[in-house]
C-alpha cells in the first residue's frame, strides 16, 4: 500500500476530472490518479494553479467515459513557461496575488 503526501488527486470515476490537493499523508483508492511534480516539492499555490488548469478538461470525460491510463493522455493544459520550463514562480505569485485580493475583499 502506497502512502502519498503533497500530491493532487484526479478522480477517474464518479465526479470524473475533479481534482483535490492533499498536503497531508494519505492512501489513494483506485478511483483516482495521483499526480505530483517530478522535480521539487508541490507548493499549495502551485497545486491550486494546476488544479484549475487540469479541471478545464472535465468536459472530455463523463460517467461512461472515465479517465484511465489510456484516456489520461487526452488531458492537456497550458502553463506559463520561462526558458522552456514551467514557470513555477509565476504560478505561485499569481495564486498568492489572488489570495490577497480575496482576503482583502473578505475583510471589508
Amino acid at each position: 500500500m502506497a502512502v502519498y503526501e503533497n500530491c493532487i488527486t484526479l478522480a477517474n470515476s464518479g465526479s470524473v476530472g475533479t481534482c483535490f490537493y492533499h498536503n497531508y499523508k494519505f492512501v489513494a483508492s483506485d478511483h483516482v490518479h495521483v499526480l505530483w511534480l517530478k522535480d521539487g516539492k508541490l507548493k499549495r499555490e502551485i497545486a491550486l494553479f494546476l488544479i484549475v488548469a487540469i479541471e478545464q478538461n472535465k468536459s472530455k470525460f463523463m460517467f461512461n467515459k472515465e479517465i484511465s491510463d489510456s484516456t489520461i493522455e487526452e488531458v492537456e493544459f497550458f502553463l506559463p513557461i520561462k526558458n522552456n520550463q514551467p514557470n513555477w514562480a509565476h504560478m505561485e505569485a499569481y495564486i498568492k496575488n489572488i489570495s490577497k485580493k480575496i482576503e482583502c475583499a473578505l475583510n471589508k
